[in-house]
């Protein structure tokens, strides 16, 4: 049984995931957050590595394993996406068969093409193929051309931060194994392979912004929106008067999206002598209706793909409080909504894990290919 660990960070904070991983099953271990005084994803990690390091040998002591592998979720902000079109010649000399290697090739050299020397690219996805006039999602086996036409999305970002990364880790005797675009690392919490019949959704509430992906087909797309835990805890602040203090601490530990009963009620204290009884059913139906109303703007966009089936995943703090799915399916009817496997407030770093060891949308398809060769191309990602 092996350890892996996800990371990222929200604001100041250095969040992670400690997992087992063994034949292909992850089961969480241990979570958690590390508060930092810095700000930008390298300051905070070389201010946060000390902690994260004990805590690493802690669990790996206390579950008597290793943690082998670490991949870090990388914030929208600090990668770039680039969709290019390129025609590769094959040979010069008859046609030729395209296989695993030759597209491995073909992508090098659209990287080469597209990228300057102080870029590093940590996603390539090819989007389609054209061959002889015909445009391919997956390859068919036994393909030959003399050329052929591709359609990329290619993610990259600093190749100097990831240096600096790298040392910071290699400083505590550690390996950080891969960076993950955080859109990418949402979709692959509970999507693990392509689906061109649906769209696949996450909607990640965090601390301060709600992010969006989605996957159709091939392609992928995400919005970042101006919604998140903090503007809970403001509409508690406003509709309640009470301070941001104990407006936090109220969704801390008494926000509940299961149905409360009106009797119930708690005892908030305002200056020195004076207290306020609340009832928790005002305090949750105030918070439930915010959300229905955002993320009703926020979902609009589905309305525009009226012919596919939809699967919705919700990440974050706030999907992970007491029966916040069963209230999501019940105002979303229409919705296929994905219950998570593990309901965790850490769980998008799941994806990263995930996607880190198998990038299934990076992977060259074909059709027919045998279950043999799929687990041969599983190991090959692994070890």
């Amino acid at each position: 049984m092996r350890g892996l660990c996800g990371l990222g960070i929200e604001k100041n904070v250095l969040k992670f995931l400690l997992v087992s991983y063994n034949r292909n099953n992850f089961f969480p271990l241990y979570q958690g957050e590390i508060p930092s005084s810095s700000t930008g994803l390298v300051e905070i990690i070389r201010e946060c590595i000390d902690s994260l390091e004990e805590i690493l040998r802690r669990e790996e002591k206390k579950h008597s394993l290793g943690i082998e592998r670490i991949y870090l979720r990388l914030p929208i902000n600090l990668a770039t996406v680039k969709i290019v079109e390129d025609i590769i010649p094959l040979s010069s000399f008859g046609k030729k068969i395209i296989t695993h290697k030759v597209i491995d090739s073909v992508k090098q050299y659209i990287e080469n093409a597209n990228l300057e020397l102080n870029h590093f690219c940590i996603h390539h996805i090819i989007l389609e193929y054209r061959v002889g006039g015909k445009t391919y999602l997956d390859l068919p086996l036994s393909l030959e051309s003399h050329k052929i036409d591709v359609k990329s999305y290619i993610v990259y970002t600093e190749r100097k931060m990831l240096t600096q990364l790298k040392e910071i880790f290699e400083n505590v005797g550690r390996k950080l194994s891969r960076v993950v675009f955080a859109p990418i690392g949402d979709l692959s919490v509970e999507f693990g392979k392509k689906d061109h019949s649906s769209l696949l959704v996450t909607v990640n509430i965090e601390e301060e912004d709600t992010l969006i992906s989605l996957l159709v087909e091939n392609k992928i797309d995400f919005s970042i929106s101006r919604f998140g835990r903090e503007a809970l805890i403001k509409e508690i602040e406003r509709n309640f008067a009470f301070s941001p203090q104990v407006s936090s601490e109220i969704l801390n530990c008494y926000l509940s999206f299961s149905n409360s009963s009106f009797s119930k009620e708690i005892v908030i204290k305002k200056g020195e002598e004076k207290y306020m009884n609340v009832s928790l059913e005002s305090i949750n139906s105030t918070i439930k209706k915010v959300m229905i109303e955002r993320l009703m703007q926020l979902l609009s966009f589905l309305e525009d793909f009226p012919s596919k089936s939809k699967k919705v995943l919700f990440l974050g703090n706030v999907s992970s409080l007491k029966g916040f799915y069963e209230f999501i399916q019940e105002s979303f009817p229409t919705m296929e909504i994905v219950i998570p496997q593990f309901r965790l407030p850490n769980l998008a770093l799941l994806g990263v894990i995930k996607y880190g060891i198998r990038r299934f949308l990076e992977e060259v398809n074909y059709p027919g290919q045998s279950v043999w060769n799929r687990l041969l191309q599983l190991y090959r990602e692994y070890f």
